[in-house]
């Protein structure tokens, strides 16, 4: 059986020949829900092709990684890179066409991209049909084929647009946050660490069926964050500066075996220079296995050789049984080390109540950040994860931001709550969507009113504290 898929495989894309199958993954539980997962690449893994068969044997996910080379062909146009899609999606799914609609033709850098999807009510169903990616030369570099969905039913009764933003200038409310902004995610005039109010709920979904209009996301539910004061600060040498290889833990037995080039940063994994790899199969388990088993893994910012990330997958032990307040003080003393002023900008996150009391391994600690006025930054967090049995640390995540940009900003906003809110209001609409209903146990949809930009028709994500600027989401 694994032969003849291997065969259909290689029948839809050209493998070159020096290429190693280095995943051969088999999941059949049942005839519509299995999968066959089958990835190659180059001795390196700096190139590769990865593709998923359906239990017929059909093409559903095909990703290409390659290297950029330089040609004189002259690259192709949208209207050709879409005959090429078409192409492609069509000797695969003959009949796709019937009922998939060309939603998304998209130019983004050095490819294209195509979105064809079920409408019903002249609405797009997400997750269905597909997305193909075309390369400007015309090869596909990626493909998810999601299906043709059942229609969902469509309600009877639909609440107006009016009701629904009635109910949310009566509910909504402003968190007044510290957001990294990113002009190729946001349409705005300058990108970079903004002062927001951020609107709460964040999320302004609400069902079309229903009177009074409900949010699809319960958001009473939420707790707000709960934090515990800082023990004291470890007297350490401040003079001493700790090399990446020192703070990591990184011993002489140990050699860098891989480094990637990943950007502004790169990522360098070290392994004991006597390792022996062990026989592993070519599932995606044992792939993992391969990639990871006694390695440790960091992230290294090129610009400052500062240390971002690190994690041990080599196991560590010790005859230490160091309690949680111990281990705080672990964890302190590495964020002294490693990023020495920032311990005013940290918030420590209480502990889950829930978690049990038995001896642990390790001990996590959450910290989220603020500037000096206590203003919290949003979905930014500092992670470091102590070894109770040695003391070490064996997992570190680090803040994006240097210290230097938590002072650089205007500790005051210049709008009011009530400015933002009516800024906010003024550009406010609700357009119905399709959304998935996650409660349901087959995939099913709910219609509901999303609020969005009168002007873009995209959801606004808050509005700028000193400017005013409304800050939406890109078309």
């Amino acid at each position: 059986m694994s032969e003849d898929i291997l065969k259909r495989a290689k029948s839809l894309i050209q493998i070159p020949s020096h290429w190693s199958l280095i995943i051969e993954d088999y999941c059949q539980p049942n005839e519509s829900a299995g999968y066959t997962l089958l990835s190659w690449a180059d001795e390196e893994q700096n190139e590769g092709i990865s593709m998923q068969l359906d239990p017929k044997g059909r093409l559903t996910k095909l990703s290409q990684e390659r290297k950029e080379e330089k040609t004189d062909t002259k690259p192709l146009s949208d209207v050709d890179n879409k005959i090429i899609a078409e192409q492609f999606l069509l000797s695969h799914y003959p009949d796709a066409l019937r009922a998939l609609t060309l939603n998304v033709n998209e130019k983004l850098e050095n490819k294209y991209r195509f979105e064809y999807v079920q409408f019903v009510m002249n609405l797009p169903l997400p997750n269905s049909g597909c997305f193909i990616e075309v390369s400007s030369t015309g090869d596909i570099l990626e493909f998810h084929y999601y299906g043709v969905k059942k229609e969902p039913a469509t309600p009877t009764n639909i609440i107006s647009k009016e009701q629904v933003l009635t109910e949310i200038k009566r509910t909504l409310d402003f968190n007044l946050v510290l957001s990294t902004i990113y002009a190729h995610t946001y349409n705005v005039k300058e990108q970079g660490l903004q002062l927001i109010y951020e609107p709460n709920p964040s999320v302004l979904n609400y069902r079309a069926d229903v009177f009074p209009p409900t949010l699809t996301i319960n958001h009473e539910e939420e707790i707000p964050p709960q934090y515990v004061t800082l023990p004291q600060q470890a007297n350490l040498n401040e003079n001493k500066k700790w090399s990446i290889v020192e703070l990591i833990g990184i011993t002489d037995e140990m050699e860098v075996i891989r480094e990637v080039d990943m950007g502004e940063e790169k990522g360098v994994v070290w392994q004991d220079r006597n390792w022996e790899e062990k026989d592993r199969d070519r599932t995606v388990e044992g792939f993992i296995s391969r990639q990871t088993e006694g390695t440790v893994k960091a992230i290294i910012s090129k610009n400052c050789s500062k240390l971002n990330s690190f994690i041990w997958f080599k196991e560590r032990s010790g005859n230490l049984s160091l309690n949680r307040e111990q281990c705080l003080q672990k964890a302190i003393e590495f964020i002294q080390k490693t990023i020495p002023n920032y311990r005013e900008h940290l918030l420590l996150l209480a502990p889950d109540i829930s978690e049990d009391e038995e001896v642990r391994k390790h001990e996590s600690f959450i910290f989220h950040i603020k500037n000096k006025n206590g203003i919290p930054m949003h979905l930014e967090m500092l992670m470091v994860v102590v070894n109770c049995q040695t003391g070490l640390i064996d997992q570190y995540s680090g803040p994006s931001l240097e210290v230097e940009q938590l002072s650089e900003l205007p500790l005051e906003p210049v709008l009011s709550k009530e400015e933002a809110e009516n800024l906010f209001l003024s550009h406010l609409d609700v357009n119905l969507a399709w959304t998935i209903d996650y409660d349901s146990k087959d995939v099913d949809y709910i219609l509901t009113y999303e609020a969005c930009n009168k002007k873009t028709k995209t959801a606004i994500s808050g509005i700028h504290a000193i400017t005013g600027e409304v800050i939406s989401y890109r078309e």
